[in-house]
C-alpha cells in the first residue's frame, strides 16, 4: 500500500459504510474499495477516486442510482445480471481508447462499477481549451476524434453500444491518449427489461419547457477536478474541496442547458438529446448506427464550435432532427467540403443511410483526398501481379506496398496501361454520380428562366473539365511510369492537379446549396478554373513555383499549405458570388498569414483580399490592399502576382472610383511585369486593362490594337471559342465601331454572341451587354429596327430573370431611349431615360457618374420634342456630373450639344448655346474615327441656327 495512506483516515476495519443515500467520505470502505475522494456527481450516480488494496492501484468507483421503478421484485436482479454482463464484455475488451472496466458488483444494494483512473481532462474540456470564441485546426480535431471512434469500432465488434456519446464521456489522458469511458453500462443497469417504448413521447411533451437553446455555446465544458482526474459528465468538485453534497446539475436550472444532460426518465429514452438519433428518441433499441449519429454530432461540433441541429426545446430538437435539417456551415469555416459530407452521411435520420459502421466512417475521416491524391503515385501499391511480354506488372491497389519509383521504366504498354488505369477513381467524393445529382437538383431549383438549361450546362462543363484532369493525371502516371519524367517533376505536377481538383472540390459544394445569384455566375465561374493543361507544362509549372518559393521549416510549409488551400476556397467563394462569405474568410486568411511571416503568401492573399473588396464594391478598401500585395509581390520578385494586383487597380481606378489618369499611371507598373511574368493570361490582361483605358479616353485605334491582342493571347490560353476569347471581341467590337467600322463590329459580335449562347443558352443574363452593343452597332449602321429588338431582347431577358426593378436594366434603358429618339419617338424615349434614372438614384444615388447618361436621354428626349425649357435642368445635371467626373470626351459633347440645344429652343442664353456647340465639335474631331455621325450633326445644327462661326471659350469650355 503506497506510504500516502498510511496513517491518514480511519482504519480499513473501522471505516464507516455507504449508504446510498449518502456521500461517502474518505476513508470509507465500498467492498474492498477504500475511497479516497469526491470527484463528482451525475444523474445517474457518484464518481469517486478509490483505492484497491488487493492490486496496489487507484481507481474511480461509480455508484449508480438506482430509479424507484427498479425496487420491482426481480427488476433490480435483472439489472445486476445485465450490468455485469456488459462489464464483463467491456473488461475483455482491453482496447487502448476505451477505458478499463475493472469490476462491477453490488454493495448494499447498490450497483457499483471500479474503473481505470485517468489523469487527464475531458474531450469538452479540450474543445474550449483552444480559447473563447476560438476552434482547434479541424486536422488536429479529426486526429482526436478518430482515436475516439476506434474505441467505439472495438467496443462495437465486441457487441458493445455507448449509447450515450459525446464530448463529456471521452478522456484525454495527460499521456495524450484518448479513451472513451461510461459505455452504456449505467444505461444497461437503469433500462432493465423495458422494450424502449413505453412512454417516450409522452416525456418529451411534458418536459418540453425544460429545455433551452443549445446554441453555440450549449456543451458547458467540463472543468477538471482539482487533481484533474476521470469525472463523470457533470460538474466536477475540487476533491480537497467541501463539496460533498452531489446536487444533480439536471436539476439545477444554473447549469449547462438541458439539452446536453442524460435523459433517465421511464420510458428508456437514454442518452443525452443533443447527441442522441432520432431512433433514440422515438424509444427504439440502439445499435453501432446510433453511436456512430452521436459521435458525428460531436465531430461536427468540434469543427465548427456549434451544433449541427439548432432547436430551443426538445420537441423542436426531435422534428429537426428527424427531417435531416443539418445547419448550414458558418461563413467563414475553414472545414474542408469533404470532411462535411462525411459528417452529414453519418447524421442522416435514417440509420441505414448512414456509413455501414463505424469502421466505414473512420476511414472516409482519415481519406482526405488532397492527401490521398498526393499519395496516389508515390506510394502505389502493387497487388496481383502479371507478367506481360516478360515485364512484370502489377495493378495498383491500397493500402500501398511498394514504391512506383521501384520498378524501373516500363516499355510495355499493356504494363503501363495496367499500372496506370482507373484514374477516374480519384474522382470519387469531389465529383461522381452522387455529385452530379446534388449540383442539378441544386441548380435547377433556383427560381430563374433559366435554372434547368443551367444546371445541365454545369454539369456537361465539370464533366469536360473533370475528364481532362483525369487525362492529366494518367498522363502524369505513365510519364513516370516510363521513367521519361523526374521524381521532382512529378510531384510538381501532382501538386498543381491536386490544386485544380480542390478547385472543383469547393465549387461542387457552393453549387449543390446554390442560390440564384450562384446559379447566374456558375458558368463563368467554371470557366474560370485554373486550366488542367498547366499542369503538364514544365514553363507554367516553373513559373508557380517561382512565384511561390520554397518554405524550408516542415511545419511551416505545412501551414502554408493549409492556408494555401483556404485560399482556393475563397477564391472559389469570390468566384461564384459568395462575396460576403468569400471576404470573411480571406480577411481570416491574411491575418493568420501575417502571424506565420511568409511575405510570399501574404502577398498572394493580400491580392485575393483586394479582388473580394473589388468584388463586394469596397473599392477604397481594394485599392489598400492590391497596393500592399504589388508592393510586396515587386519586393518578394514575385511578377506575376504584381501583374496582377497593378492590372486590377487599373481596372479597379477605371471600373469603381472613375479615375482615368491614375489608370493609366498603374499602366507603367503593370506593362513590364506581365512581360517579365511570362504568363499569356498576365500579358492578355494588361492588354485587357490598357484597351479599357484607351476606350474611356477615347483612343479607339489603341483600344483596338490593345483588345486584339487580347483576343490572340486568350485563344492560345484558353481556346478560340472561349468565354475570355468573348469577353475581348465584344471589346475589340466596341472599339472598332467608335472608329467607324461598323459592319466589322457586327461580325464581332456575332462571333462573340455564339460564343455566349454555346455557354450560357438564349435566356441568361450574361447576354444583356452584348445584345446592348448590338443595338448600338445595328443603329450606327442604320438599321433601327434591328437595334430595337436587340434591346428589346436585352429587357426582356433582365425582367424575366430579376423583375422590373433591376440594376442591369439601367443600360439597355438609356439605349433603347437614345434610339427612340432617332425613331421619332420622344415620348418613349422620355418613359425609357426617366425609368433608368429612377434605377441609378436607387441603385447608386443621385450623384454618381452614370447618371449622367439617364439624364442626358431625358434631355435629348425632351429636346426632341421642342421642350426646350424642361430639358434644361436634366442637363444641366448631366453636363456637371460628366465635368466633376472625367470620362470619355465624346460623352461630354453629346451633353454639351444637348443643352445647346435646349437653350436655343428655350430662348435662352444663345450665346452659351454657341459656345457649348463649338465645344462639342472640337472634341467630336479630336476624337477623330468613330465620330463623324456626331460631328455632322453639331455641324449641321450650327448651320441652322447660324452658329456655325462660334468660337469654343478657352479655358472652361464647359462651364456657364
Amino acid at each position: 500500500m503506497p506510504g500516502a495512506l498510511e496513517g491518514s483516515g480511519p482504519s480499513l476495519r473501522s471505516a464507516p459504510q455507504a449508504g446510498e443515500g449518502d456521500t461517502p467520505r474518505p476513508g470509507t470502505v465500498i467492498d474492498r474499495y477504500v475511497v479516497l475522494a469526491f470527484l463528482g456527481a451525475g444523474a445517474m450516480g457518484l464518481v469517486l477516486a478509490a483505492y484497491d488494496p488487493e492490486l496496489d492501484r487507484r481507481i474511480a468507483l461509480k455508484l449508480l442510482k438506482t430509479p424507484r421503478w427498479l425496487d420491482e421484485p426481480g427488476r433490480n436482479a435483472r439489472a445486476q445480471v445485465r450490468l455485469r454482463r456488459e462489464a464483463q464484455a467491456l473488461a475483455r475488451l482491453g482496447h487502448p481508447n476505451v477505458v478499463t472496466i475493472y469490476d462491477v458488483g453490488v454493495h448494499e444494494g447498490q450497483l457499483y462499477i471500479a474503473m481505470e483512473f485517468v489523469a487527464g481532462q475531458t474531450l469538452g474540456a479540450w474543445m474550449a481549451g483552444a480559447g473563447e470564441g476560438q476552434r482547434r485546426p479541424w486536422a488536429e480535431v479529426s486526429k482526436v476524434f478518430e482515436a475516439a471512434g476506434r474505441g467505439l469500432a472495438a467496443a462495437h465488434g465486441a457487441g458493445l453500444i455507448h449509447r450515450d456519446f459525446k464530448p463529456e464521456n471521452v478522456m484525454i489522458g495527460e499521456d495524450g491518449r484518448v479513451r472513451v469511458m461510461d459505455f452504456g453500462l449505467a444505461r444497461a443497469a437503469l433500462d432493465g427489461s423495458l422494450d424502449g417504448s413505453e412512454g417516450s413521447r409522452e416525456w418529451l411533451e411534458t418536459n418540453s419547457d425544460l429545455l433551452r437553446s443549445p446554441g453555440p455555446d450549449a456543451a458547458a465544458p467540463l472543468q477538471a477536478a482539482g487533481d484533474g482526474t476521470m469525472s463523470e459528465s457533470q460538474t466536477l468538485r475540487d476533491p480537497g474541496g467541501t463539496g460533498g453534497s452531489g446536487a444533480d446539475p439536471a436539476l439545477d436550472s444554473g447549469s449547462a442547458p438541458l439539452l446536453a444532460h442524460p435523459l433517465t426518465q421511464t420510458g428508456a429514452v437514454m442518452g443525452t438529446p443533443a447527441y442522441m438519433p432520432p431512433e433514440q428518441f422515438g424509444g427504439e433499441p440502439a445499435d453501432a448506427r446510433s453511436d456512430q449519429f452521436s459521435f458525428c454530432v460531436a465531430l461536427y461540433e468540434a469543427l465548427y464550435g456549434e451544433r449541427p441541429f439548432r432547436a430551443t426545446t426538445l420537441p423542436e430538437l426531435v422534428g429537426v432532427v428527424e427531417s435531416g435539417q443539418v445547419a448550414a456551415a458558418p461563413k467563414g469555416s475553414a472545414v474542408p467540403p469533404w470532411l462535411r459530407r462525411v459528417l452529414v452521411r453519418g447524421l442522416q435520420p435514417d440509420p441505414d443511410a448512414r456509413w455501414p459502421d463505424m469502421d466505414a466512417l473512420l476511414d472516409a475521416l482519415a481519406d482526405d483526398p488532397r492527401q490521398r491524391r498526393r499519395r496516389w503515385l508515390r506510394t502505389a501499391g502493387l497487388g496481383t501481379a502479371a507478367v506481360l511480354g516478360g515485364v512484370l506488372v502489377a495493378r495498383m491497389t491500397a493500402p500501398a506496398s511498394i514504391q512506383l519509383g521501384e520498378l524501373g521504366a516500363l516499355t510495355d504498354p499493356r504494363a503501363q496501361s495496367l499500372v496506370c488505369q482507373d484514374m477516374a477513381r480519384h474522382l470519387d467524393g469531389v465529383w461522381s454520380e452522387a455529385e452530379r445529382g446534388r449540383v442539378r437538383e441544386a441548380v435547377t431549383r433556383a427560381e430563374l428562366v433559366y435554372a434547368e438549361d443551367t444546371a445541365e450546362r454545369v454539369v456537361a462543363a465539370l464533366d469536360d473539365y473533370t475528364a481532362a484532369w483525369v487525362e492529366a493525371r494518367t498522363e502524369a502516371c505513365v510519364a513516370s511510369a516510363t521513367g521519361e519524367q523526374s521524381g521532382a517533376l512529378l510531384d510538381r505536377r501532382m501538386a498543381c492537379l491536386d490544386e485544380r481538383l480542390h478547385q472543383v472540390d469547393a465549387m461542387v459544394e457552393v453549387f449543390a446549396s446554390a442560390d440564384a445569384g450562384v446559379v447566374e455566375r456558375a458558368n463563368r465561374a467554371i470557366a474560370g478554373l485554373s486550366r488542367v493543361a498547366d499542369c503538364g507544362d514544365r514553363e507554367a509549372l516553373s513559373r508557380v513555383e517561382a512565384e511561390r518559393g520554397r518554405v524550408d521549416d516542415p511545419a511551416v510549409a505545412e501551414r502554408v499549405e493549409a492556408l494555401e488551400s483556404r485560399r482556393i476556397e475563397a477564391a472559389v467563394l469570390r468566384m461564384t458570388g459568395r462575396y460576403e462569405q468569400g471576404l470573411r474568410a480571406t480577411e481570416a486568411l491574411v491575418t493568420e498569414a501575417e502571424a506565420l511571416g511568409e511575405a510570399r503568401l501574404e502577398a498572394r492573399l493580400w491580392l485575393e483580399l483586394g479582388l473580394q473588396q473589388a468584388r463586394g464594391a469596397k473599392p477604397e478598401e481594394a485599392l489598400d490592399a492590391l497596393t500592399r500585395a504589388y508592393r510586396e509581390a515587386v519586393a518578394e520578385r514575385m511578377p506575376g502576382t504584381a501583374s496582377r494586383a497593378a492590372t486590377q487597380i487599373v481596372f479597379l481606378h477605371v471600373e469603381q472610383l472613375r479615375q482615368i489618369d491614375a489608370a493609366e499611371a498603374w499602366l507603367v507598373h503593370a506593362e513590364p511585369l506581365a512581360e517579365a511574368s511570362g504568363d499569356p493570361g498576365r500579358r492578355a490582361d494588361f492588354h485587357t486593362s490598357a484597351g479599357v483605358v484607351a476606350l474611356r479616353q477615347g483612343h479607339y485605334a489603341d483600344a483596338e490594337a490593345h483588345h486584339r491582342e487580347a483576343v490572340a493571347l486568350f485563344g492560345r490560353e484558353r481556346g478560340e471559342d472561349s468565354l475570355a476569347v468573348a469577353d475581348a471581341l465584344i471589346n475589340v467590337a466596341v472599339a472598332v465601331d467608335q472608329r467607324g467600322g461598323a459592319q466589322e463590329a457586327r461580325a464581332l459580335q456575332l462571333r462573340a454572341l455564339a460564343i455566349l449562347e454555346r455557354e450560357f443558352g438564349t435566356r441568361h443574363p450574361r447576354l444583356i451587354t452584348t445584345l446592348s452593343n448590338m443595338g448600338i452597332v445595328a443603329k450606327n449602321l442604320g438599321d433601327l429596327a434591328a437595334a430595337e429588338g436587340h434591346y428589346r431582347q436585352a429587357i426582356a431577358i433582365i425582367e424575366d430573370n430579376h423583375g422590373e426593378e433591376h440594376w442591369t436594366l439601367i443600360s439597355p434603358l438609356v439605349n433603347y431611349s437614345t434610339l427612340s429618339v432617332l425613331q421619332g419617338e420622344p415620348e418613349r424615349a422620355e418613359q425609357q431615360a426617366r425609368r433608368a434614372l429612377a434605377l441609378i438614384e436607387g441603385s447608386y444615388g443621385p450623384d454618381h457618374p452614370i447618371a449622367a447618361y439617364a439624364l442626358t436621354g431625358i434631355g435629348e428626349a425632351l429636346v426632341a420634342a421642342g421642350d426646350g425649357g424642361a430639358a434644361l435642368e436634366p442637363l444641366e445635371r448631366a453636363l456637371t456630373l460628366r465635368t466633376t467626373h472625367p470620362g470619355d470626351p465624346t460623352d461630354l459633347a453629346q451633353t454639351g450639344f444637348a443643352l445647346a440645344q435646349a437653350l436655343v429652343l428655350a430662348g435662352r442664353g444663345r450665346s452659351r448655346a454657341g459656345s457649348l456647340a463649338a465645344s462639342a465639335r472640337g472634341a467630336f474631331e479630336a476624337a477623330g474615327e468613330g465620330s463623324e455621325r456626331q460631328l455632322e450633326a453639331v455641324r449641321a445644327w450650327q448651320v441652322e441656327t447660324g452658329l456655325l462661326d462660334a468660337a469654343a471659350p478657352t479655358g472652361r469650355p464647359w462651364s456657364r
